[in-house]
């Protein structure tokens, strides 16, 4: 895959669209994804959907340090609609967290503690001297804790 600047892409599954653009500046990218979503409202039309616009999120990407001319904080305006779209500092796409340096902190943090609360349930349930029996402990472990550790649930 080649290096190409100023592009944009876009992905959906069932009633969750994403358009990504990447350029030399915040700007230039926000002016890119108002064209496509005037392209994106020509699609609705003609096959009858509809899209949201207060679900609408924006997140940078970026490995800068530092943002000296603010140009991250740049937002979108959105014809129709009457607020402009703020970036964020964190995001939800199909499930998995992300952030503007793709660390997957937000994620992780998340995680740990659906699992931590998970294991905290269970052990409240289940101990040595009461509680369901070893293997019915291990099948609520396997079934509910470990998805819930993974993100799955």
């Amino acid at each position: 895959m080649k290096d190409v600047e100023g592009e944009t892409l876009g992905f959906g599954f069932v009633d969750d669209t994403n358009i990504i653009t990447w350029g030399d500046s915040a700007q230039e990218n926000c002016t890119r994804l108002e064209e496509e979503h005037k392209r994106c409202m020509d699609w609705s039309r003609r096959h009858g959907s509809k899209f949201a616009p207060d679900k609408y999120k924006l997140i940078y990407f970026t490995r800068r340090k530092r943002d000296p001319n603010g140009d991250l904080a740049s937002t979108i305006k959105i014809e129709g609609f009457s607020e402009e779209i703020k970036p964020e500092t964190k995001l939800r796409v199909l499930g998995v967290w992300v952030d503007p340096k793709l660390n997957w902190k937000e994620h992780t943090k998340i995680a740990v503690g659906k699992g931590t609360a998970a294991f905290d349930a269970l052990s409240r349930i289940a101990a040595t001297t009461w509680g369901p029996c070893m293997i019915r402990t291990r099948l609520l472990y396997t079934a509910i804790v470990r998805p819930a550790q993974c993100g799955q649930k």
